[in-house]
């Protein structure tokens, strides 16, 4: 496992908004949220991180947002989300979905500035698979 998420190169890095859900027969989005230094999603040649920067890694799994995945484990969907799945505050992001050790995963992201194209590209150019809307 990568020990400093800010090193190496990426095709891609921005700060995200991230919810995540673990049982996909619910409606219900966690967010994901770290007040110190918000969350970021780095996109390398074939993984993608979504990680806390500044926080120890460790410390990063325990509050729940640090992710390490490989690319060609992810498929990933576009989809129009609101607020505790209602159509308030609805807005488009991306789905990735992958299944680990806890059963199957999802984590809607977006990032800041709402560069969705930019972020999909990167994602497929990673080895992400492409799946329809959620």
């Amino acid at each position: 496992m990568v020990g400093d998420h800010d090193a190496g190169d990426a095709r891609y890095r921005a700060v995200i908004r991230a919810r995540m859900r673990r049982d996909p027969g619910t409606r219900a989005w966690t967010s994901l949220k770290n007040g110190f230094t918000g969350l970021m999603l780095s996109v390398g040649n074939d993984s993608l991180i979504v990680y806390a920067p500044g926080l120890p890694v460790r410390l990063a799994r325990w509050f729940g947002v640090d992710y390490e995945l490989s690319a060609s484990d992810v498929s990933l969907s576009r989809a129009h989300m609101g607020w505790l799945g209602t159509p308030l505050f609805v807005r488009d992001c991306i789905v990735l979905t992958w299944t680990d050790a806890r059963g199957l995963t999802e984590l809607a992201v977006r990032p800041e500035g709402g560069d969705l194209d930019r972020l999909e590209s990167a994602l497929v150019a990673a080895g992400a698979q492409q799946s329809k809307a959620a």
